[in-house]
């Protein structure tokens, strides 16, 4: 999981300099299947370590943090691009994706999953 996520960190940083739309939609597109294993990954392994007493309400954190979230997060995204423009909002993703990816990698649990 956590090489899904570094390889998102990483396509997402260079989308603005893949040498315009076929490169971007190249890179975008390769991101888009990665996410697609990421997030099946993510939800079997949410439902092995789960107790099957809290499978309900973990399912519903993790929808809730993947879908419900996400009109917000568009808001936020769509006023900072705004200001600051689109450019240097995918390195920022990037690297944020790859702190955390990085911080997983420090966590002895999360590298046995």
């Amino acid at each position: 999981m956590l090489t899904c996520i570094m390889t998102l960190g990483i396509l997402y940083s260079f989308v603005p300099f893949a040498g315009g739309l076929p490169g971007a939609a190249l890179l975008i597109g390769c991101a888009g299947l990665t996410n697609g294993m990421l997030t099946v990954l993510a939800f079997t392994v949410m439902q092995q370590q789960a107790p099957p007493h809290l499978l309900g309400r973990l399912l519903g954190i993790f929808l809730f943090a993947s879908l419900g979230l996400y009109p917000l997060s568009v808001a936020l995204v769509g006023v900072v691009s705004s200001h600051v423009g689109p450019v240097i909002l995918f390195p920022i993703s990037g690297a944020m994706m790859l702190g955390a990816a990085a911080f997983g990698w420090l966590q002895r649990d999360i590298r046995k999953l």
